[in-house]
């Protein structure tokens, strides 16, 4: 599949990658680890070259899906330490809906990625953030879990505005909290779950703060210039290429390499002023619009994609941009 999307689900908008199943609303975690696919266990192996004889590897074991058989091309999920333990996917899914769900419709979009290497649930947070009249944020929260790779559990919020449905991380001020929940595998499920809990309880008392931060930009004007050196410091150009003449393969990826980074800032600069919601008082001329035009560019660009967006590049692209808008907008000392 695109977007080394194994198998998901989802409602509302379908994927940039169409694929995956949609479902006419949204599911409660049993209903999505069944449409996810989720409903599989992790088992460890112990591991040995392939020599003869084999040399065993002592500090590393296989994390494997028990549902394919030995010999599967599709059954090994990763090599990891003797330490890691594995969070199976039904124990995180319960875990997540008893601070998020608590049984009940609230799952967007779910499954996993790869062979089953990252696993992902979103749930729709029953609070609305209100930036400005017409102009709408709704909290999300975000599980996600990697079966043998370097990602810890990971609990976050992402914020979609409903004017544009573009993808937003919600800031948290409490730098004792961060803006993850993250939890190495180590320790037991009830360990995790009693450490998500106290995210959650602190996650909560910050909304009102991002409202007010949100509106805050609503509410700051942003110059041609300034926005000009936002886009600059996000999208930095490399040196100029050469004249078009003799060039080497490397030269000519440099050119094309310039050339993608123009057009990327052309685009988000034609988001500011045409993009969805770009009319909006709460967001013409303002560090918010400047904000929804990045977020616009890279949930609805080229090779845009929900999941890309919400676990990987995307996510810290938008973040990058988040912090400069703040540090831009603050007034000078």
């Amino acid at each position: 599949m695109p977007a080394n999307v194994g198998k998901m689900f989802y409602f509302g908008k379908v994927p940039w990658h169409r694929e995956g199943v949609s479902v006419g609303a949204p599911l409660t975690v049993a209903q999505a680890l069944a449409m996810g696919e989720l409903d599989w266990k992790v088992g460890e192996v112990e591991i040995q070259t392939a020599e003869n004889p084999p040399s065993p590897a002592m500090q590393r074991k296989a994390l494997v899906r028990l549902d394919r058989p030995a010999g599967h091309d599709e059954r090994v999920l990763g090599i990891v330490h003797q330490g890691y333990d594995p969070l199976q996917n039904r124990d995180g899914a319960e875990l997540f809906d008893a601070i998020f769900g608590k049984s009940e419709p609230v799952y967007h979009t779910g499954g996993y990625l790869g062979h089953g290497e990252r696993i992902w649930l979103l749930a729709k947070i029953d609070q609305i953030i209100e930036v400005a009249s017409g102009d709408t944020v709704q909290p999300y929260a975000l599980y996600s879990n990697s079966h043998g790779g370097p990602d810890a559990v990971s609990i976050c919020l992402t914020t979609v505005r409903v004017v544009c449905q573009n993808t937003l991380n919600l800031a948290l001020r409490d730098a004792s909290v961060g803006q993850h929940f993250r939890r190495a595998h180590r320790g037991t499920a009830l360990q995790h779950a009693e450490a998500a809990q106290a995210f959650w309880a602190s996650a909560l008392t910050q909304c009102n703060q991002t409202r007010d931060t949100f509106q805050g930009l609503a509410g700051k004007p942003c110059s041609d210039a300034q926005f000009d050196d936002l886009v600059a410091k996000l999208l930095p150009l490399p040196p100029a290429p050469k004249a078009i003449g003799r060039r080497t393969k490397e030269e000519e990826r440099a050119a094309r390499r310039y050339e993608q980074i123009i057009g990327k800032r052309e685009e988000i600069h034609r988001l500011r002023n045409e993009g969805k919601g770009a009319n909006l008082d709460s967001a013409r001329g303002t560090f918010w619009g400047a904000l929804n035009a990045i977020t616009e560019f890279v949930d609805h660009g080229v090779n845009a994609g929900s999941i890309k967006t919400l676990l990987g590049d995307g996510m810290r692209f938008k973040q990058k941009a988040y912090n400069l808008v703040l540090e831009m907008s603050r007034p000078p000392l």
